[in-house]
């Protein structure tokens, strides 16, 4: 069988996987490459480094969470709009499990070098002001109880991140039942009703 092109888009998916499993200080380049069919220094022709590496799949991931949570986000309401924040959030989380999870995101974030947490942390505001925003506007027409948006925000968002460290692929419960599930408690966080799916 014909081995498959070594492009950026396949040694990030593999490496996504090592980092969330192994943790950016235990995956090394050698370990990539076998798991592609190469050798460690062939990946270099795309990445300088194993930092670098790890910048381009966070912000890759962190861009493309942006994109996601803004095409689920279409209706009016704000409940509707909150609810589909999560469970966008949460499906996506959970689609990069296929296997134990010992680092997320934020553990990975502590690795990279001050200019990648800076390029970051502008589609992480863009990320976190989409519900912020929503909150407001709901506390604002009623929608929600009197609650602070930040503090709402910077919660739901908490929930909905770690639930790739628990969440097994053969559990009891389905990606969809999580991501309901999730964006359930949101409501009840916000003091709202609760959506049908």
């Amino acid at each position: 069988m014909a081995r498959k092109p070594l492009t950026r888009d396949r040694i990030l998916e593999v490496a996504a996987r090592r980092f969330l499993r192994d943790g950016f200080a235990n995956t090394r380049f050698e370990d990539i490459g076998k798991e592609l069919g190469v050798s460690g220094p062939a990946l270099y022709y795309h990445f300088d480094s194993k930092e670098q590496l790890l910048d381009a799949y966070v912000t890759a991931s962190m861009a493309e969470l942006v994109r996601t949570a803004e095409a689920a986000m279409t209706a009016a309401d704000p409940a509707a709009r909150v609810h589909a924040f999560v469970t966008a959030y949460v499906e996506f989380q959970l689609t990069q499990v296929t296997g134990p999870v010992a680092h997320d995101q934020t553990n990975l974030m502590t690795w990279l070098k001050p200019a990648a947490r800076r390029r970051l942390a502008k589609h992480q505001r863009v990320f976190l002001d989409l519900l912020r925003s929503t909150i407001a506007s709901g506390t604002g027409d009623g929608t929600f109880s009197a609650i602070d948006p930040s503090v709402a925000a910077f919660s739901i968002i908490g929930m909905a991140q770690h639930t790739i460290r628990w969440y097994r692929p053969a559990g009891r419960l389905t990606r969809a039942d999580v991501s309901a599930q999730c964006a359930e408690l949101a409501l009840r966080m916000l003091g709202a009703r609760l959506l049908v799916a």
